[in-house]
């Protein structure tokens, strides 16, 4: 695998960061917490991290690739604290007391209720 001149995707961030240290796939799991296969499928695209990993990953990256800088709407202030958080849609549900539905669809800018839009805001801080 060649060093990563573009870096379009997490995976490439990894890779950059992984060779950059001179760390094998291998030390990279140890430090995420996932099998080397994991790193490997992460760094090809074949996959892409689940969001319970992206704390972690943001951490040995030491910045986060992902994050979405335009936090003016609501969608996006979500997404990004579920993935500053490692939190799927379900977790987050249970946890703000909401169903999954309610999240997906703020996520995807659909219409929902202006009373949830504030329970959401507060939570958000």
């Amino acid at each position: 695998m060649l060093y990563p001149t573009e870096l379009s995707t997490l995976g490439g961030h990894i890779r950059k960061a992984r060779l950059d240290r001179k760390l094998s796939q291998s030390d990279v799991a140890q430090i995420i917490g996932v099998t080397t296969d994991c790193i490997t499928n992460w760094e090809l695209n074949r996959f892409t991290p689940k969001i319970k990993y992206h704390p972690v990953i943001v951490e040995f990256l030491g910045y986060d690739p992902t994050v979405i800088t335009d936090e003016n709407t609501l969608a996006n202030k979500v997404l990004n604290y579920r993935k500053e958080h490692g939190l799927s849609i379900k977790r987050l549900a249970k946890l703000w007391r909401m169903d999954e539905q309610t999240i997906n669809r703020i996520e995807n800018g659909r219409r929902v209720f202006n009373k949830t839009i504030q329970k959401i805001e507060k939570k958000l801080g």
